[in-house]
């Protein structure tokens, strides 16, 4: 399967990484901001980000985070109706 910048392969096992069902760490999240949006020290950056591509990144996230929301709803609706309607 490819996403923007990489190719991700196909796995028939389940893994859990991280949590009540596995003994392995949770994978890290990478992040160059704390929680009240200052710069973290020492963060390393692969390359130069301009406010251009920031935007641009910021723009992609929020039209994601859109389409995930509306896509969870549309999938609600058709458990709802083939539960009640079949």
């Amino acid at each position: 399967m490819d996403f923007p910048g990489a190719r991700v392969p196909f796995t028939n096992s389940l893994t859990f990484m991280g949590g009540q069902f596995s003994t392995a760490e949770p994978l890290a999240c990478y992040r160059t901001l704390d929680s009240t949006g200052g710069v973290i020290e020492d963060a390393q950056v692969p390359y130069e980000i301009d406010q251009q591509l920031a935007l641009k990144m910021y723009n992609t996230m929020v039209q994601l985070q859109a389409a995930d929301t509306i896509f969870y709803e549309a999938q609600r609706q058709v458990g709802w109706i083939t539960n009640h309607h079949v």
